[in-house]
């Protein structure tokens, strides 16, 4: 009599419609895998890599690791934004850049020369020259 329940019960779990035991083999609804609507972005592991300075004696070097789509975009999205911000006018700026889904404080992107503030891109690195520098000493 158990073996009669245990059949029973193995009867009642299965699903007549089911095709198989995975869940997108049951589905109605079919999985479209077309170019049409699916973007897979991969993203490059990076490095911003600066040195901070107060223009005299105080200063320290600094690696910002970020994702992005790529070295060479993300050094022209960085630029493109630098220059709307140094076109603003002063009372409206704000004190950081955006490129892509990132963004930094302003300070990054200064560097001071005697009496003269400089502001321009980081040095950005994949995250290979980035290990290359530091096995190095360099960073």
């Amino acid at each position: 009599m158990n073996a009669g329940v245990a059949q029973l019960v193995e009867r009642n779990l299965a699903k007549v419609e089911a095709r198989g035991s995975s869940p997108l083999t049951r589905s109605k609804h079919s999985l479209d895998l077309s170019p049409s609507w699916c973007y897979i972005l991969i993203m490059e592991q990076l490095v911003i890599y600066f040195t901070a300075s107060d223009g005299c004696s105080y200063s320290y070097e600094q690696s910002i690791p970020v994702e992005y789509e790529s070295a060479e975009q993300l050094v022209v999205d960085l630029d493109a934004a630098l220059i709307a911000w140094r076109d603003t006018p002063w009372r409206e700026r704000k004190n950081e850049i955006a490129a892509g889904h990132l963004s930094f404080d302003v300070d990054i992107f200064q560097r001071r020369e005697e009496n003269e503030v400089i502001y321009e891109v980081p040095e950005i690195l994949t995250l290979n020259e980035w290990f290359e520098m530091a096995k190095s000493n360099e960073v």
